[in-house]
């Protein structure tokens, strides 16, 4: 049985640049909903894409990446 919706996608970094060129970056994950699958920002915007891949490191080591259960039976 698969738990997931669609096919799951990696989080990734983001930018909106403004008509100064200052660009902000932010970290966007993929998510699903009943109205359908897409990428959401999931992090605080920030002006150094250095930051902006700390965001995403530490964003991507929470992510789900296997489940079950241990048996306590003897």
């Amino acid at each position: 049985m698969n738990i997931f919706k669609k096919k799951d996608r990696k989080p990734r970094i983001a930018f909106r640049e403004q008509r100064n060129g200052v660009r902000r970056y932010y970290v966007e994950v993929w998510s699903c909903y009943e109205s359908g699958c897409m990428y959401s920002q999931d992090s605080v915007e920030t002006t150094s894409l250095e930051e902006a891949q700390e965001l995403l490191k530490k964003i991507s080591d929470k992510e789900i990446i296997g489940y079950g259960v241990i048996s306590t039976e003897e």
